[in-house]
Formats: C-alpha cells, structure tokens, sequence
C-alpha cells in the first residue's frame, strides 16, 4: 500500500512538472507580450478554482485567512517575472535558474527564521551559483539582462513562497492562486492586454492556462504521497525537459555553458536532498 502510495506520488509530481515544463514552448508558440499571456491564464485559473471550490461557504472561510492574500500577492508577481523571464530569455537558462530556489528556500529560511540547515548545504549552495554563472556568463546566448534578472527575481519569489508555506499552514495553494488569478486579470483588463489575442491563439492561450493550473493540482496531490525531498528531485527534471521541448519547434541556442550549467544545478540539489534525507534516518 505504502509502495502504491509513493508511485502515485511521484507520477503525480512527474505530470506536474511536465505540464509546468511546457510554460516554455506556450510562450513561443503564443508569441505575446508578457501582460496579455499572464491576464489570460489568470482567467483560466479563476475557472478552474471557482470548480474546485464549489462551495461558497468553503470560499468565505478561506477568504478571511489573511495569509491567502498575501501568498496570492507573491504568486503573482512570480507568475510576472516567470513569464517575462521565458519572452526575454531562453527557456534553458530560466530552468537553470529556477532549479535553484529549493536551495535557496533553505538559505532564505535560515537567515529569517534562524531554521537549521545542514552544513552540506553550504557546498551545494557554492556548487549551484557556479553553475548559473557559467550558464548565464558563457551559456546565456539569446538571454538578454532583462530576462536574466527576472528569472532571478522569479526564483526568489518562489523560494520565498516555499518558505512562507512551510510556516503559514493554514494557507491554501489552490485558493491563493485563484486569487492570484484576480490580480492578473485585473492587470489584463486596467493595461488593454486582455484584448491583445488574435482569435486563432484564443484556443493555445486558453489551453496554456488550464495545463498551469493542472500542474498545481497535481503537485499538490502527489506531494502529498511523497516525502518533500523526493518531490524536489522530481522537479528537477523540469531543467532538461523544457528547454527539449521548445528545441522540437525552434532552434534555441544549448551550448556547452548551458548543459555544465544544467548538469551543475541538477546534482547541486540532488547531492543536498539526498545528504537531508539521510540525516533524517539517523
């Protein structure tokens, strides 16, 4: 039953980050400004937690949670800067780059809440940033500054997140990002971007939005089968897999800069979920 559990786990979290992983190829298929892609998938995602929750009385009480608010706040500025990360950088060195917030969750979480880390963490820290400057400094061809300094912004807003979910359990993923949806297709509507879609892309756009939302339905529910270091090495096939993706419709540049990158980021996290697991047996 156990062994059951875990494989339904770590499915689930594979599909999720397949799904996530195709954020990427939406972006060049779709070939839209930032504001108008994010206003969209904003509405999908309204539609599909307004089918989650059906309930108004359930909506109520996690509308008075005031951390919903505030985790919805940070969802969508990372929904933001991930976004506008993939129009103006490739898909590899945002993945690159995104692959790090786990490891630096834990460092965002030891220097706020004083959380013990172990000393493994600091080698793998120091591993993973070498990595992203090789990537971003030998690898980036096709990545602007622009574009670099949302992914960073991107992934410091998700580790952020990470850490304030782990103390703030009363706060609800699936209702926030319906919130966040609000916001999002508040910003379409107020800047114009909502109607910058051509018919022939309403479709793709639309599709885009429910394969996002999806992806945290099923993070969610297989995370919740696995232990959270295996849900993080799961993730981390998102580095191979969406720069694989969009390299099966257009030619983006993968150097050699980009792969030591890739490999170096993967094993950084890998190398760190494995030495925490083991501690935790001891």
């Amino acid at each position: 039953m156990i062994e059951s559990s875990q494989g339904k786990g770590v499915t689930l979290v594979f599909l999720a980050t397949l799904l996530w992983s195709s954020a990427g190829l939406f972006t060049r298929l779709l070939q839209l400004d930032t504001l108008t892609l994010v206003s969209w998938r904003g509405m999908v995602s309204i539609l599909v937690i307004l089918t989650i929750f059906r309930s108004s009385r359930e909506i109520q009480v996690l509308t008075r949670r005031p951390g919903n608010f505030t985790l919805s706040v940070m969802l969508t500025l990372a929904t933001l800067t991930y976004i506008g990360a993939l129009n103006n950088a490739t898909v590899a060195v945002v993945s690159i780059i995104h692959a790090f917030s786990p490891l630096l969750a834990a460092l965002i979480a030891f220097i706020i809440v004083k959380e013990h880390v172990n000393k493994s963490i600091w080698p793998s820290l120091f591993l993973a940033l070498s990595s992203i400057i090789i990537s971003v400094g030998w690898g980036a061809g096709g990545s602007s500054h622009y574009g670099i300094i949302l992914a960073l912004s991107m992934t410091l807003l998700m580790a952020a997140t990470a850490v304030f979910c782990r103390y703030n359990h009363h706060v609800s993923l699936v209702f926030s990002t319906g919130i966040s949806g609000v916001q999002l297709l508040a910003i379409g509507i107020l800047s114009g971007a909502l109607f910058n879609v051509e018919t022939q892309d309403l479709s793709t756009i639309v599709f885009f939005g429910l394969t996002q939302a999806l992806a945290l339905i099923f993070f969610i529910e297989g995370a919740r089968h696995i232990k959270s270091s295996t849900a993080c090495l799961v993730s981390i096939a998102d580095v191979p897999m969406a720069p694989l993706l969009v390299a099966m419709f257009y030619p983006e540049p993968i150097g050699l800069a980009t792969v030591t990158g890739a490999v170096g980021v993967m094993s950084a996290v890998i190398l760190e979920s494995r030495y925490s697991e083991e501690r935790k047996r001891c």
